[in-house]
Order: structure tokens, then C-alpha cells, then sequence
């Protein structure tokens, strides 16, 4: 052999050790792979609203006399709201919205129990109606409303005729709607 092939010949085997050296370390390290997986738990939301019982919607709030007769001035009666957030892992912000109030002018509205009284179930559900249920109790708020509708008196007693106030409600839709709206408290 001549002397260029020898020498190609050495250093060819020269880098095939190096790499063989290199390569075999490579391999012979320990070597894991250990998988896994990330799991989450979503709070519970838990929101109702009725009309202080669980089988009565809101749809079923019934402005009726106590003596169950029909709604007419000096009679009164009350209803209920019910709010709960029973099951609820978060707070709940909740508030009552009433709207196209169709009721006589001089009807009163109050929360059984209180002296305050309002002119309009929107005033009263805007100054009492809402709050937070806390979840860590699992709470619920019942509310009893109570509601006058008196007759009108001058100073000297004599009553006033309410058939313009009679008159100007539309008798077919005496009522208001009620709207519950509860959210996650921030």
C-alpha cells in the first residue's frame, strides 16, 4: 500500500473510533419519560328565583286580597320572592327589576315587617330587592312583600272616588313584570 492510502486509511479509522466513542456515549446515558395529565374542577353555579316556593314560578305571583276576594280599593295582601344559590360554589349577585307597571297610583308596596313604605314595586325592588348570597352558606333570601291599596281620604274623611284611577288602568293587565336576574359575584 502506498503511503496516502495508509495514511486515509488511519484516519479514517481514527474518526470511525471518535464517533463510535461519541455515539456510545450517547446511548448509555439514563434516559425517563414520565407522562401526565392536568385536571381542573369547575366551581358549581347554582341560581334560583321563585315565588317562595320551589313550585311556584314568579309567573305565579297573584296580587290578591288577603280574604282571597278580588283586588278593589281598601283591600291588601302580599306575595312572596325567593332567592337561593343553594349548590352554588361561587357568590351570587342577585337583583329584582320590575317594569311595565300597570297598578293604581295609589298603591303601596312594602317588605313585611318594615315601616318604609314605596309608591311603586319598581322603587321598592330598586331599594331592597338585591343582594349577595354567599355560597359558603348556601344561602337564600325569602322576601315577603306586602301591598295596600287604600282609600283615598281628604283631611275631613270623605272618601274620593277612585274610578278615574279605575278607569285610567287598563283592567285586563293589572300587574307588573318581574325579571330576577342573579350573576357571580366578583
Amino acid at each position: 500500500m502506498d503511503k496516502k492510502k495508509k495514511i486515509t486509511l488511519v484516519t479514517i479509522i481514527i474518526i470511525s473510533l471518535i464517533l463510535i466513542i461519541v455515539a456510545g456515549y450517547t446511548f448509555s446515558k439514563y434516559f425517563s419519560s414520565v407522562p401526565g395529565k392536568a385536571t381542573a374542577q369547575i366551581a358549581a353555579w347554582s341560581f334560583n328565583a321563585n315565588a317562595g316556593d320551589e313550585n311556584k314560578q314568579l309567573t305565579a305571583i297573584i296580587l290578591e286580597p288577603s280574604n282571597g276576594e278580588k283586588i278593589a280599593p281598601g283591600t291588601n295582601g302580599e306575595f312572596q320572592i325567593k332567592v337561593d344559590s343553594i349548590g352554588s360554589d361561587v357568590d351570587v349577585d342577585y337583583s329584582v327589576n320590575i317594569s311595565q307597571e300597570n297598578l293604581p297610583a295609589n298603591m303601596k308596596f312594602n317588605i313585611a315587617g318594615e315601616t318604609q313604605e314605596y309608591s311603586t314595586m319598581a322603587a321598592l325592588a330598586n331599594a331592597k330587592l338585591h343582594g349577595t348570597l354567599d355560597s359558603s352558606n348556601s344561602q337564600q333570601n325569602l322576601y315577603t312583600i306586602e301591598w295596600n291599596w287604600p282609600f283615598e281620604t281628604l283631611g275631613d274623611g270623605n272618601i274620593v272616588d277612585n274610578s278615574k284611577d279605575m278607569a285610567a288602568l287598563n283592567l285586563t293587565d293589572v300587574g307588573f313584570q318581574i325579571e330576577v336576574i342573579g350573576e357571580q359575584a366578583e
